[in-house]
């Protein structure tokens, strides 16, 4: 129950920061949404930087004391600060600024929401998301009320940052009260790899939208940007069903109870993966109208980008890397990344150079799939990785089989046949 109240706050924060998006694309100008999406870009290249290390070195270093919080804290903001600093650099974009302190704010929202689930507290997890959605909302809400400039959003979201790091600051403080002062050396080499594979894991997430602004700039990158997006609510509420277990997770690992872990897992994929492959067939099918009536017409071109993110989002029910990291492998999971990274940026730029913008898309989606395979060949041990691959496999077939019909028939039969032949072949090879 708790697992799943942490999973509802965290998809409650997902579904209000996409339809903020979906409202920016909608009633502001066109202008402002490709500035907008620049912003939610290098915001989200923030966290992953910064905020999702710190958050794992808060599971990972149980009933620490507040000297250790203060060098996560210290450990994010040097990283944080350092890798904006190069992207103003190479990029000189005014959005820039402003992503590095909203995505500063989410250290301090994410690290406190750590600090909540470590304490077994789902309930704060629930209302502190709750209030950090709510909080990308207001700008907007103020803008409108006075009918100021569009681009007021953005000073009005950065005071209520500042408000937001002293609430969060103070809050966390009350709520550490462990009293083990890990050694600084041991910090130092657990969480380093950390923040490194938090660089790269930015750049492998992002690089393919960050290339495709400097090549194709305008429209092109506010319909690549806005199509390629996985469904926000599914990796959030399965990180939070896995966070509020971290504790349980990390003990099994220590008491060498892995064949119960794995089967605890079994256990978790038997439905969750079938929903997430029902899900997964019902967009990649109906994607184009999903796009046009979410984004409006201005932007329905983007559904081809859509469709080619789909592919990986039954990867996305288990967060591979955060269990990896629970075992202390994060020199592992940083070369991982490291490899993730390269292959993107290098499948980006000849893309780009050579093809054009749908088959960037293309690059992530070939990197996530090498580079999920390769984490879950490495936590073989407490996970079921040969039955999770061979269920993907289904997936992509029926993906694959629908792709031959989707204009030929009627979305709403297609839809409905693929879904109940899926359904009945998971159940036939897997359930048994």
């Amino acid at each position: 129950m708790n697992s799943i109240i942490v999973g509802f706050g965290r998809v409650i924060y997902s579904i209000v920061i996409f339809l903020l998006t979906v409202y920016c694309s909608r009633f502001f100008s066109i202008d402002f949404y490709i500035n907008f999406r620049e912003f939610i870009l290098y915001f989200l290249m923030g966290i992953n930087i910064s905020a999702i290390p710190a958050t794992n070195s808060i599971y990972f270093f149980r009933n620490r004391d507040y000297r250790n919080l203060s060098h996560i804290y210290f450990f994010s903001f040097m990283f944080q600060s350092i890798s904006f600093l190069l992207l103003f650099i190479f990029s000189r974009s005014f959005i820039i600024p402003f992503s590095f302190i909203v995505s500063t704010g989410s250290i301090f929202f994410l690290v406190l929401e750590s600090i909540s689930l470590s304490r077994r507290n789902p309930f704060i997890s629930l209302i502190l998301n709750f209030f950090e959605s709510l909080s990308y909302f207001i700008p907007v809400v103020l803008v409108k009320i006075f009918k100021m400039n569009e681009y007021y959003f953005f000073y009005y979201l950065i005071f209520l940052t500042f408000i937001k790091i002293i609430f969060y600051y103070i809050v966390a403080v009350i709520l550490n009260k462990g009293k083990k002062n890990y050694d600084f050396k041991e910090m130092v080499k657990f969480t380093t790899p950390l923040y490194l594979t938090g660089i790269l894991g930015s750049i492998s997430k992002q690089i393919d939208k960050f290339i495709v602004s400097l090549f194709y700039y305008g429209k092109s990158f506010a319909d690549y940007s806005t199509g390629t997006f996985e469904i926000p609510l599914i990796a959030r509420f399965f990180s939070g069903v896995f966070h509020e277990r971290a504790d349980i997770i990390k003990e099994m690992i220590e008491k060498d109870e892995k064949i119960s872990l794995k089967e605890n897992f079994f256990k978790l994929l038997k439905y969750s993966f079938m929903v997430l492959g029902i899900i997964t067939i019902l967009f990649f099918i109906n994607a184009k109208d999903i796009m046009g009536f979410l984004f409006s017409k201005t932007y329905e071109n983007s559904y081809k980008y859509f469709m080619v993110y789909l592919t990986v989002l039954p990867l996305r029910n288990i967060p591979f890397g955060f269990l990896l990291s629970l075992k202390g492998n994060t020199f592992k999971l940083f070369f991982i990344s490291s490899f993730d990274s390269f292959l993107t940026l290098f499948l980006s730029l000849f893309f780009a150079k050579v093809f054009n913008t749908f088959f960037v898309s293309f690059s992530f989606v070939i990197a996530t799939v090498v580079s999920v395979f390769i984490t879950i060949y490495f936590i073989r041990d407490i996970f079921p990785s040969e039955k999770f691959i061979k269920r993907y496999i289904l997936v992509l077939s029926f993906l694959a089989i629908s792709i031959a019909f989707i204009n030929r028939f009627d979305h709403i039969l297609l839809t409905f046949v693929l879904i109940v032949g899926y359904i009945l072949s998971d159940i036939i090879f897997f359930w048994r």
